[in-house]
């Protein structure tokens, strides 16, 4: 093997760890924007012709501005919620597309209706990569479990939140 092709090889596999630690960021960046919810920041993180299967096909959108409508009139102030992503395996199937499975923990704690969720799922998604930007082009998940409980029966305060508590300002 030459020298120059050692070197294109190197160039094409580092462009994939790129490319795939690039996609780790925007899923970062959108988890980190949906817990401050950060809506006008979120957009960024979608393609346009985005379709979502959340919560088991529950929710299910064909735009990323539905998606975002559904967040800001449903994920309330007082609505705290953490959502975690790890294990990601991502899988480059041609130059400007992707997918992506990532395991999920979330917890959310409902004021408004005294409920606290925990869960786990697998997301499931695809990239597409516009402009040099990888974005999220097909989001859903399944879940392994999910359990609920009134926050008030576990006795519990909240104490700190980076959202308004209830009966706090």
């Amino acid at each position: 093997m030459t020298i120059e092709r050692k070197i294109n090889e190197l160039e094409k596999q580092l462009q994939i760890l790129m490319d795939i630690e690039a996609i780790k960021q925007l899923k970062a960046k959108y988890l980190r924007c949906v817990d401050s919810k950060l809506w006008s920041e979120i957009r960024s993180c979608f393609a346009d012709d985005l379709t979502t299967s959340l919560a088991d096909g529950e929710l299910s959108f064909n735009s990323a501005d539905d998606l975002i409508d559904y967040f800001v009139n449903n994920m309330v102030e007082t609505e705290i919620t953490m959502h975690h992503c790890h294990t990601p395996e991502i899988t480059l199937t041609s130059e400007t597309t992707a997918e992506g499975i990532w395991a999920l923990h979330d917890y959310v704690i409902a004021q408004d209706v005294d409920l606290c969720v925990q869960g786990a799922a697998f997301y499931k998604e695809s990239y597409v990569k516009q402009n040099g930007r990888w974005l999220i082009k097909d989001i859903g998940y399944k879940r392994v479990f999910e359990e609920r409980w009134a926050q008030s029966s576990e006795n519990k305060t909240i104490t700190k939140s980076m959202h308004t508590i209830k009966g706090k300002r």
